[in-house]
Order: structure tokens, then C-alpha cells, then sequence
């Protein structure tokens, strides 16, 4: 009986190391919005470890509701725990003759300027980015 107890537990060990990421990461949602709550769509949400500690920089696209899921690759769903710097970069298209305005100020395309930083801790994450909206083209002329 002991024999076969142990079988058991031995044998199920796979499946509970499967359940996991192999890669160490933990679960990371969000969603990115324009003032007013609006979603910003279509949007690739970028996370760079802050101590350079991994080369992995896990992504997320954002849907018509803004959410998005971070994927450290095609295979690994979610983050290394850490300290993270975010950018988020719009879709705005290939042709420039055809592209729309920006949505968002340009700093967040930087990991350096964006002001946007986040803990990844064990377990499941979430995080909810307000964005602000691009610099007036004037606000220099303004400003002075």
C-alpha cells in the first residue's frame, strides 16, 4: 500500500509542475484609457525589467476595450516578478500619407520618459494605465 501511495504521488508530480508557467511568470492584465475612461485600442503595451536583470521584454496588444494580457513569448503567458518599465506604442499603420492623428503623447513610446512603472508580484497582476493625450502643438508658444 505504502508502494503504491508513493506510485501516486510521484506520478502526479507532472501534472502539478504543468499547471504553473514553466518560465517563473506570474499573470499580468490590464487596461490602457484616454481621459474620459475611453479605451485605447489597438495598442502594444511593452514591459522592460528596471534592473536589466532579463532580456524578455513581455508584450500585450490591447482589444476594442482597451484590456490587454502580457506574454513573455507565443508559449508563456504573463511576467517575471519584478520591477518593470512600461511603454505603450499605437497602432497608427505603415502608409503616412494615411495615418490618423496620435492619440497619446509621445513620451510613452520611451521606457525612459513614460513615467510608467510596475511591481509584477507572485500571483495574478493587474494594472490600469490612464494615458494622456498628445502635447498641443502650440503649448511651447503658450507656455512662455
Amino acid at each position: 500500500m505504502k508502494y503504491l501511495f508513493a506510485v501516486l504521488i510521484v506520478s502526479s508530480l507532472p501534472w502539478s509542475v504543468g499547471c504553473g508557467n514553466s518560465a517563473g511568470s506570474y499573470p499580468v492584465t490590464g487596461r490602457v484609457t484616454l481621459p474620459g475612461e475611453l479605451p485605447l485600442v489597438d495598442a502594444t503595451v511593452t514591459f522592460k525589467l528596471t534592473d536589466g536583470g532579463s532580456q524578455a521584454r513581455p508584450r500585450g496588444q490591447t482589444d476594442e476595450n482597451g484590456h490587454f494580457e502580457l506574454r513573455l513569448d507565443e508559449n508563456n503567458v504573463g511576467a517575471l516578478p519584478g520591477t518593470y518599465q512600461v511603454t505603450v506604442n499605437e497602432a497608427l499603420g505603415d502608409d503616412i500619407d494615411a495615418r490618423p492623428e496620435p492619440k497619446i503623447h509621445a513620451r510613452y513610446s520611451s521606457f525612459e520618459k513614460s513615467g510608467l512603472q510596475f511591481t509584477v508580484e507572485q500571483g495574478s497582476n493587474h494594472f490600469d494605465i490612464q494615458i494622456d493625450p498628445p502635447q498641443a502643438k502650440n503649448s511651447r508658444q503658450r507656455n512662455r
